[in-house]
């Protein structure tokens, strides 16, 4: 008799590259579960190194569009510029409160998405699991915080750029906010 063993090598071969493509960490000492938020800690305690790592692909995609955009509008400011006379070189419509709001918002959205972009590069340095996956929700929170600034800066923006037609702008300032307030309500309900 001839004994086939192939299928049950490629079996423990298979496995084998599984248990090697899947990282395992060792849990980190230095962190005490009290320093860190109870739940969000808990949750992603008990994460492996392959979800940590999907979520941080997926964050840091978002994390770099919102970063690109707040610095593009940094430079792009709604209602231009004054071309002449004493206050060439000056902003038009910076004498406005919605103006101010959407300056103030775009920068917080920018310093958020750096932060989190900065410790996204950090935690690419880190070999303990629980300090790896401590990176990510600190990153995935400022995410979040900074989605909140870039979609004011966005309606502030529109609000002023169009505040000679103050229907249409209050509208828009409406649409804007209440969408993002329904965005919110089905991401906490």
């Amino acid at each position: 008799m001839v004994k086939k063993t192939g299928g049950n090598n490629a079996r423990k071969k298979e496995q084998g590259e599984t248990q090697e493509s899947e990282r395992k960490l060792e849990p980190a000492t230095a962190i005490d579960e009290q320093d860190l938020v109870g739940e969000e800690y808990a949750r992603f305690r008990k994460l492996n190194f392959n979800q940590v790592q999907q979520i941080a692909s997926t964050n840091l995609p978002v994390i770099t569009i919102i970063a690109t955009v707040s610095f593009a509008a940094g430079y792009t400011m709604p209602g231009g510029y004054v071309g002449d006379g004493p206050n060439a070189g000056l902003l038009i419509l910076s004498h406005k409160f919605a103006f101010r709001v959407s300056v103030i918002a775009n920068f917080l959205a920018f310093s958020f998405s750096n932060v989190s972009m900065s410790l996204h590069f950090y935690s690419s340095l880190k070999q303990k699991l629980d300090v790896l996956a401590s990176y990510i929700n600190y990153t995935t929170l400022l995410t979040s915080l900074a989605i909140i600034p870039m979609a004011v800066a966005f309606a502030s923006g529109s609000y002023i750029s169009l505040s000679f037609t103050p229907a249409f702008a209050k509208t828009v300032l409406s649409v804007g906010c209440s969408s993002y307030a329904f965005l919110y309500y089905l991401w906490f309900y």
